[in-house]
């Protein structure tokens, strides 16, 4: 089992208060979520847990193992965020360069719906009819009629 998996199931029997209710929360077996325990407290050689049959309580090494628990936790959730949100959208700048017709035909119409579904991006269109150097004018994407000459 990982540590991420059991610092979760330590945070969740002090906020339940229970193994029970922590394996509820889990959708495990109260049994599995006593043993992982157990083997944690064996692994770092220090008892997290008091328990009684009333009640169940950490250990002076339990607050301090749960607050560092809920920040791994939490960092681990922000890691897992910034992943996805890294290709969750296009932003930055794009310049795109088409002939004047053929954007206000093709392309125009289409831009707000684009920079709607992309916020961050900022779009800057450069129409101009005549064949520019894509990479002297620093054009991310260029539209082409007609015959080439490269």
């Amino acid at each position: 089992m990982g540590r991420l998996r059991e610092m979760e199931m330590f945070v969740r029997i002090v906020e339940g208060g229970s193994f029970s209710a922590a394996a509820r929360d889990l959708n495990m077996g109260q049994p599995a979520v006593s043993k992982a325990i157990a083997s944690l407290e064996d692994r770092l050689g220090v008892r997290l847990l008091v328990r009684s049959t009333r009640r169940l309580s950490p250990t002076e090494a339990g607050v301090a193992f749960y607050e560092r628990a809920l920040r791994a936790i939490a960092e681990a959730n922000e890691a897992v965020a910034a992943a996805q949100g890294a290709g969750a959208g296009l932003e930055g700048r794009l310049r795109i360069c088409a002939p004047v017709t053929f954007a206000r035909l093709h392309l125009v119409p289409k831009v707000g719906a684009f920079l709607d579904a992309h916020s961050k991006l900022q779009l800057e269109l450069v129409l101009d009819d005549r064949s520019i150097d894509l990479l002297a004018e620093n054009i991310d994407a260029g539209s082409r009629l007609g015959v080439l000459t490269d």
